[in-house]
């Protein structure tokens, strides 16, 4: 059984045509070149201002970093949209017969910018690490047992959500050794 396709020429810029095309759409399917920050900077991404406004689930297809990587990363924020990530990723893992990677990143540094490195202030990234790993265990409650084959990792992270999938091969591999990373719009799973 096949999936219909429709293939459309539009005389218009491609961001605003493809959120358009997304309104009525179960799935955009877009690229990515890879610019890097500087170019990316000037020309703008497609791809990310895509899958931060379209109504429906966006995938991004890039070149991997590491051809072997089997695992999917979702982003997790406790929220209804990100819920729909979670079905992806879960259903993405399942299909594919790889690991699922769940990922709640922050970034609260405001205490280590003012008094530096503190008892305190390594005590409160303990506390959110924790907060993180419960928020984690209750957006995934459900899911495991929907897909038992899928074996599933949690990582709650003081890391800029920006970042996450930003991260150089040399440091914790998250969207790098990833096959596929699934986050919802608005919010892409990352609490600020």
């Amino acid at each position: 059984m096949g999936v219909p396709l429709t293939v459309e020429i539009v005389d218009a810029l491609a961001t605003p045509a493809l959120l358009g095309a997304g309104e009525h759409a179960m799935m955009i399917v877009v690229g990515s070149r890879g610019h890097g920050a500087v170019a990316g900077l000037l020309q703008g991404s497609v791809s990310q201002h895509v899958s931060r406004h379209a109504s429906c689930p966006v995938v991004v297809v890039r070149e991997r970093a590491d051809p072997k990587a089997r695992r999917i990363v979702v982003g997790v924020d406790g929220s209804a949209s990100c819920d729909k990530a979670i079905g992806f990723a879960f259903d993405a893992a399942s299909r594919s017969e790889a690991p699922l990677t769940a990922i709640h990143a922050w970034h609260d540094m405001t205490t280590f910018a003012v008094a530096g490195p503190s008892y305190a202030a390594l005590a409160n990234v303990a506390e959110r690490i924790s907060a993180g790993e419960r928020l984690l265990g209750q957006a995934l409650a459900g899911w495991a047992e929907k897909y038992p084959g899928v074996t599933v990792t949690r990582e709650a992270i003081p890391v800029h959500p920006g970042r996450v999938d930003r991260t150089p091969p040399s440091t914790p591999p998250w969207s790098w050794s990833a096959h596929a990373v699934a986050a919802s719009s608005p919010g892409c799973c990352w609490d600020r």
